[in-house]
């Protein structure tokens, strides 16, 4: 049993497809390596990855209000422990994954549950392994994931 406050743990669950894409994009943006050498201005990693400077300052934001980065000062960003993990191994790609293509297939998850259908093939047009199979860039970041989840535990 959870000594969690309800409301805690429902806002957790509102917010949770929206922080899940906002880890797989800044992921897939490569933002941890670039705050791997320390602080930076938002405007310059925007900059680096070739994306809107607001978009990312809200999108960093959101993600350290819950502790995935900091913001060292208004504007300035560093890793935090949990954002230097989507350095290690397999982090970054189970972030793509889940921000990306898991994300797409459990879109339709409400008519799923009322017909019994699969997701994944509605949205990819195939089933999951035969999509990887057609997608070797996807396939080599599910590979990785599973490689580097070996040693991953979660209390």
């Amino acid at each position: 049993m959870s000594e969690r406050a309800p409301e805690a743990v429902l806002w957790d669950f509102l917010r949770g497809a929206m922080m899940t894409k906002a880890l797989g994009t800044i992921v897939d943006l490569r933002i941890p390596e670039m705050l791997a050498d320390g602080p930076r201005q938002v405007d310059e990693l925007a900059r680096e990855a070739g994306v809107d400077t607001d978009v990312l300052h809200r999108l960093l934001r959101a993600l350290a209000s819950d502790g995935v980065f900091v913001e060292a000062e208004p504007g300035v960003f560093r890793s935090s422990e949990a954002s230097d993990m989507l350095r290690s191994p397999g982090w970054a790609e189970f972030a793509h994954l889940f921000g990306g293509v898991f994300y797409q297939a459990v879109a339709d998850l409400d008519r799923a549950a009322r017909t019994g259908a699969a997701t994944f093939p509605e949205a990819f047009g195939s089933d999951f392994w035969s999509w990887l199979a057609a997608h070797a860039g996807e396939r080599a970041q599910f590979d990785r994931a599973m490689a580097g989840g070996k040693e991953r535990s979660v209390e």
